[in-house]
């Protein structure tokens, strides 16, 4: 209604559209919120009409998955980006006009010592190069396992390992 009494005073026209439904619900930014962080991506695709995502640029991080022979692409998204929960995910990632299968973490990594930061970090499968500086778009796929603190990096390493192997699992590799 103040769209339409404002519309007079500064000369552009409301045209009030129905609201679209999925299963009898009225489809709202509320709603695919609520989808995120109850981690259902599913539905909040379908809600977005779209698959959610991460872009932006690849940044360094400790390099430790270096060191363990799994590269990471480390990203930090925007403060006001709403999360789905902390975890690991089956990925798509988008580079350069090409789509690669990843694992991400995202959350804080609770392993490495200090206060880190919430970060976006993918290990592409089947990739070899630098994509440092490079703005990427990571599509969460699926959930594999929530986010946790290991003994050390050893046992960091097996987890990525059966990570990687979900993930391809997942996509079919």
């Amino acid at each position: 209604e103040t769209l339409r009494l404002l519309s007079c005073r500064y000369g552009f026209r409301v045209t009030a559209v129905p609201s679209i439904l999925r299963d009898g619900e009225r489809i709202s930014s509320t709603r695919i919120r609520e989808a995120l962080a109850k981690g259902n991506l599913p539905l909040a695709n379908e809600l977005l009409g779209m698959p959610y995502m991460v872009q932006g640029e690849v940044v360094h991080g400790n390099e430790i998955g270096r060191t363990l022979d799994m590269p990471t692409a480390n990203q930090i998204p925007d403060s006001r980006k709403i999360l789905p929960p902390f975890g690991v995910y089956a990925s798509k990632v988008s580079v350069d006009g090409m789509e690669y299968y990843g694992v991400t973490n995202l959350g804080v990594k609770p392993t490495i010592p200090g206060e880190n930061q919430v970060g976006v970090e993918t290990c592409l499968l089947h990739f070899d190069g630098d994509l440092y500086g490079k703005i990427i778009q990571v599509e969460l796929c699926s959930f594999l396992r929530g986010e946790r603190k290991f003994a050390g990096l050893e046992q960091l390493m097996h987890q990525m390992e059966a990570d990687k192997k979900n993930a391809g699992l997942f996509f079919g590799q």
